[in-house]
């Protein structure tokens, strides 16, 4: 738009020049010649005008976690029991867990983040459950830790835990849950955004579901977290990002 009223502007002073018959054709090239303080302004506004246009910065959010390799490879460690099973996909990776002759199958995806409680981040976990028995009590199928210990974590990280049954989220502590489809067959975004002051907010979607104070922060697990009989799953796993703090 500057660009246009300069050249009207322009335009305007050599019809006037014209109309007048004034002076030499020295002093109508001075007057079709913008001053500084004109082709200044012009610069100015091409610079404005093209910042929106500009390249934006690379992304910096980081995957840990993307489908198509092991995640092993990924620098993700896998700690198990029997039965179970990992599939790799072009396009995810499948956890499936079920009962044995006497126990049940442990699978779950650890990832030392190096998060702590004093760090402030935003994690997403991308995935979709297919099938899923009810947890128990510091017990779940499928479920996202945020801090682990092998085999099956600690009791404050079994109460903080977040399980992901067919039709709710909640902390394994049973403190709080939220309604929500896990089982619709659709890939959900579970997204955990800490404060680095003891606030974390649990969104699915977008939707803000769950808070918790104070939670412990290490490393991060994913999976069916119990050899509990009877509670077992089949989960997919898209990706797994550290997002930019903005």
């Amino acid at each position: 738009m500057q660009f246009r009223q300069h050249s009207v502007t322009i335009a305007v002073a050599l019809g006037s020049c014209v109309a007048a018959a004034c002076g030499d054709s020295a002093q109508v090239q001075d007057a079709a010649k913008p001053d500084a303080r004109v082709a200044d302004a012009r610069l100015a506004d091409a610079r404005v005008d093209a910042a929106p246009d500009a390249a934006p910065d690379a992304p910096c959010d980081t995957v840990l976690l993307a489908p198509g390799t092991l995640p092993e490879t990924q620098g993700w460690t896998a700690v198990t029991a029997m039965p179970f099973a990992t599939t790799v996909r072009p396009t995810e990776v499948e956890l499936s867990t079920s009962n044995g002759a006497t126990t049940s199958g442990l699978l779950l995806l650890t990832y030392p983040t190096g998060f702590t409680a004093t760090t402030p981040f935003d994690l997403s976990v991308e995935l979709a459950v297919d099938r899923v028995d009810a947890h128990n009590l510091l017990d779940a199928g499928a479920a996202i830790l945020l801090s682990f210990t092998p085999q099956f974590g600690s009791g404050p990280q079994r109460s903080q835990m977040l399980y992901l049954d067919g039709a709710a989220i909640g902390w394994g502590d049973e403190t709080n849950q939220a309604a929500f489809n896990n089982v619709d067959g659709n890939f959900h975004d579970y997204r955990f955004s800490y404060d680095g002051a003891g606030k974390l907010e649990v969104r699915v979607d977008g939707s803000l579901l769950l808070t918790r104070m104070n939670p412990e922060i290490g490393t991060l697990a994913i999976g069916d977290q119990t050899n509990d009989p009877n509670v077992n799953s089949t989960i997919r796993v898209k990706r797994v990002v550290k997002h930019c703090l903005r």
